[in-house]
């Protein structure tokens, strides 16, 4: 009977952004919205005056929470549907290829 589940073409694309994309996003917004702002501290500053040691630790604190927080989602997001996968050949190995039936 799990022959039925393979009875049918695998879908191509689903509505959702792709494993790329997502793993872009996350670097982008977890990283690099922090150096950007760091760097722009710099800009329109005369050259014998540098921005205020506690304002760049505070940009560098700010973006290795803000990396933390996004990498731990970017990862949740990509291992939740593999989880599931794993589940459902589990259940296929054992015998279930219906939801409760054997």
């Amino acid at each position: 009977m799990p022959a039925i589940a393979f009875a049918r073409d695998v879908p191509e694309r689903t509505g959702t952004p792709g494993v790329r994309l997502k793993l872009l996003l996350a670097w982008a917004v977890g990283s690099d919205v922090f150096l950007l702002s760091i760097g722009l501290l710099y800009i329109g500053r005369p050259t014998q005056t540098a921005p205020r040691a506690d304002v760049v630790w505070y940009f560098i604190a700010a973006g290795l929470v803000a990396g933390a927080i996004v990498f731990f989602v970017a990862t949740r997001s990509l291992a939740a549907p593999l989880m599931e996968l794993r589940r459902g050949v589990r259940r296929v190995q054992g015998g279930i290829w219906r939801s409760g039936s054997r």
